[in-house]
């Protein structure tokens, strides 16, 4: 098992610096708006289709975990998909929805209705946040699609045909629909999601919370040069590009940073990610790489060769390089995080 996405929409200054990571077909709506805890969740409203999309590694064994919100539950007239699990080509292998009485339905591809939620709807109050969590297995004959809401099944779809694209069984894109048909009462058309995560396994995590970690302080690493001559942390805390950086031409310069802590006494701390946003200003190749410290013990993510223009790279580290186990608060509380330039 894998976390294969981890989204929190924190650290985004703005929604078009969100649509580098996140394809929206309409950003002139959508907001990043007060979070579920705190912090920040992506909002799309309006009365026209809202396409929210983001790419997965390919897998036909997944669990999406994501904290979602609507404001107008009850602005459906008819089924109305607000998630789809799609190709990489958009082709729809299965959707959940809501449907006139306002309970969620399974469907295959974008018509068969596989199955409908047992309790009398609606099962969505106005603008409350709510944790949903779907384990899907892509198949044609023995697939399964369960939905929990808050931790407790909601509905199941199990043993059945999954597979609504004939040939592939991979799901390569998580879809959020806000409005899907397009006209006033073809809703949901206020959705807010927030705390996300997908693994490329079937078995969820149980309800989770992102908290976004910042830089607070410098360490001894610091080797690349900073836009000031201050703080090296204080060019990395935030998001603004070339108003804000550190910079280096030097491989294995390597720029450690101290982070805050957590507001909250966690249960469990199932990853750490290490986001940074980066790019190149000459001709030659550049690659950077992110790095965290737990104790003596350090961990490298994937080497990333840059692009003249700003993108994000996010790396998953589910273990504590110190233990090679599970993160605990403690751990995440005492660890250093970074970026090193390889070329």
């Amino acid at each position: 098992m894998s976390i294969i996405l981890i989204e929190g929409f924190d650290h985004y200054a703005s929604v078009t610096n969100l649509s580098l990571v996140w394809t929206i077909n309409s950003t002139s709506l959508a907001t990043l708006s007060a979070g579920r805890f705190a912090g920040q969740c992506l909002r799309h409203s309006a009365n026209s289709q809202r396409l929210t999309s983001r790419s997965i590694p390919g897998t036909n064994t997944l669990t999406l975990g994501v904290a979602i919100r609507f404001e107008d539950p009850e602005n459906v007239s008819g089924n109305h998909p607000f998630i789809a699990f799609l190709t990489a080509a958009s082709g729809a292998q299965f959707r959940i929805g809501l449907n006139t009485s306002g309970q969620v339905f399974i469907q295959l591809g974008t018509s068969t209705i596989l199955a409908t939620s047992a309790e009398a709807g609606p099962v969505f109050a106005v603008g409350v946040w709510y944790y949903l969590e779907i384990e899907a297995f892509v198949h044609d004959t023995t697939g399964f699609v369960r939905v929990y809401r808050d931790g407790v099944l909601l509905v199941e779809a199990a043993n059945q045909d999954t597979r609504g694209q004939a040939g592939s069984d991979l799901v390569e894109l998580i879809r959020f629909i806000g409005n899907n048909g397009g006209g006033t009462s073809d809703g949901p058309n206020i959705v807010s999601i927030d705390d996300m995560y997908v693994l490329d396994d079937s078995t969820r995590l149980g309800q989770c919370r992102v908290s976004t970690l910042l830089p607070n302080a410098d360490t001894a690493d610091a080797d690349w040069t900073p836009l000031g001559a201050g703080n090296h942390f204080a060019e990395v805390d935030d998001d603004n590009g070339d108003t804000s950086y550190i910079a280096s031409a030097t491989a294995t310069d390597l720029d450690m940073f101290e982070a805050q802590d957590l507001s909250f006494t966690p249960q469990t701390v199932h990853a750490v990610q290490v986001t940074f946003r980066a790019r190149k200003d000459d001709a030659a190749t550049r690659e950077v790489r992110a790095k965290v410290r737990s104790d003596a013990a350090t961990a490298n993510g994937a080497t990333r060769t840059l692009t003249s223009s700003y993108l994000y790279y996010h790396d998953v580290f589910e273990e504590d390089p110190d233990t090679a186990g599970p993160w605990t608060g403690a751990a995440v509380a005492a660890m250093e995080i970074g970026v090193e330039t390889v070329t």
